[in-house]
C-alpha cells in the first residue's frame, strides 16, 4: 500500500496450499528460493544468512485493489481484480496480470520512481509449529517478472512519453547472455496500481502466434495504456509527470 488512498483486497479464502517445491513446480517459479534470500538480504535480515525457514505456501489467484479519485479523495473507485494464475493448457504462459509498484530507494515523486512487474504468484509463508515466521515473511507476498521503462529521458532526467501516441515505452526486463527475465520479491502492500500493457506493433511482422493469454510473455515492446480510464490518464500523465508530454 502506498498510502491511504490504495486499499488492497486479499480474501480470507485462500486457493491453495502447497510447499515451496510444489509451487516452484505449478507456477514455473525456478529462481524463487534465490528471490527470497535475495529479499531478505534487501532488508537486511538475518534470513539472508540462515536459510528460508518455512516449507509451505498459502497461494492466491487474485486480489483486488480499490483506489481513492484522483480528482476526489472522499471518492471510492470500484475495486479492480488483479489475477495471479499458474501456467495451464489454456494459458501455457500463465494468466497474471501487471501493476505498477513504488521503488522505495528512489525519492523522486515522477514516474522515474516506479517499475511495472506482472504479478505471477501472491503467496504467504505457513510457519512451523513452535517456530515463528521472521516478521519479513509475516504478510502476504508477490513473486513478480519485471519490465523496464525504454523511452528517453528529458534534459532533467525525468522519462517522456513517446511521440504521437503520449504513452511511456517499455520492454521485457532481461539480463545477461541468455536474456534471463529479472524477476524479484516484493511486499503485496508495495503495489500502487493496476495497470495494462499494449503490445508496440509497425516495426515487423506480427507473430501469428500473439494472443491476449501470451502477448505480455512472448512479445518485447509494449505501451503503457495511460488511457485506459481517466483515473489512470490523470495519474500518469499529470501527478507523476512533472515535465509534460515527450516530444
Amino acid at each position: 500500500m502506498l498510502d491511504s488512498t490504495t486499499a488492497l483486497l486479499l480474501n480470507v479464502a485462500l486457493h491453495q496450499i502447497l510447499s515451496v517445491d510444489g509451487a516452484i513446480a505449478a507456477f514455473w517459479l525456478q529462481d524463487f528460493r534465490e528471490e527470497l534470500l535475495k529479499y531478505a538480504r534487501l532488508l537486511e535480515h538475518p534470513t539472508a544468512r540462515q536459510g528460508v525457514s518455512f516449507d509451505k505456501l498459502k497461494i492466491w489467484h487474485k486480489f483486488r485493489i480499490q483506489l481513492s479519485s484522483v480528482h476526489c479523495d472522499d471518492v471510492l473507485m470500484p475495486a479492480e481484480t488483479v489475477q495471479a494464475f499458474p501456467p495451464s493448457k489454456e494459458a501455457p504462459y500463465w494468466m497474471c496480470d501487471t501493476v505498477l509498484i513504488k521503488d522505495h530507494a528512489s525519492q523522486s515523486t515522477t514516474i522515474n520512481a516506479f517499475h511495472v512487474v506482472q504479478v505471477h504468484l501472491v503467496f504467504q509463508a505457513l510457519p512451523h509449529p513452535n517456530h515463528p515466521l521472521p516478521q519479513i515473511f509475516n504478510g502476504p507476498l508477490a513473486y513478480v517478472q519485471y519490465f523496464k521503462f525504454a523511452g528517453k529521458h528529458d534534459d532533467n532526467g525525468l522519462l517522456m512519453e513517446e511521440r504521437d501516441v503520449d504513452m511511456y515505452l517499455l520492454r521485457q526486463h532481461v539480463q545477461g547472455a541468455s536474456k534471463t527475465a529479472v524477476r524479484g520479491i516484493i511486499s503485496l502492500l508495495d503495489i500502487a496500481w493496476p495497470v495494462e500493457l499494449i503490445p508496440v506493433f509497425g516495426q515487423s511482422d506480427c507473430d501469428r502466434s500473439l494472443t491476449s493469454k501470451n502477448s505480455l510473455d512472448i512479445w518485447d515492446k509494449y505501451y503503457l495504456n495511460n488511457f485506459s480510464d481517466k483515473e489512470v490518464y490523470a495519474t500518469l500523465l499529470n501527478e507523476y509527470n512533472a515535465g509534460g508530454v515527450g516530444v
